[in-house]
């Protein structure tokens, strides 16, 4: 990630992780907002063909300081069966819970794990700050 600095109102470089939903239950931090901001969306963009075996929960979630993880905060979606390499679904504003990202929050991408199977994906926020 670039050391650039982003003016208000400028759509950020895409945040993204790679999620291995065959591996345990995870949560990471993809991104600490210093500044106030909307989730504009996301893509899940399968980085390796998935199996035709039951799909796996992904997850958008947030820490705040002094509250637990709320792991889906923002989305939660199944992951999609028999899936080619390369194949993407996006989300919008619109397909999400929760769009409003405050000053202080950690943004997390994570998944229930366990699918039987071959799956990856990457996991692609679209970011806009506000404040």
């Amino acid at each position: 990630m670039s050391d650039a600095v982003i003016s208000p109102r400028q759509l950020k470089v895409p945040f993204s992780v790679t999620l291995d939903l065959s591996g345990g239950a995870t949560d990471i931090e993809v991104l600490h907002a210093t500044v106030a901001g909307l989730l504009l969306g996301y893509d899940i963009v399968y980085t390796e063909a998935s199996s035709g075996n039951a799909g796996v929960t992904i997850r958008i979630g947030r820490y705040q300081d002094d509250v637990a993880l709320d792991n889906d905060f923002f989305d939660t979606s199944t992951s999609e069966v028999s899936k080619d390499k390369g194949y993407a679904k996006q989300f919008a504003t619109t397909d999400l819970s929760q769009t409003s990202i405050a000053a202080g929050d950690t943004v997390t991408v994570g998944t229930a794990g366990g699918k039987v199977g071959a799956g990856e994906v990457r996991v692609v926020l679209r970011v806009l700050e506000t404040g």
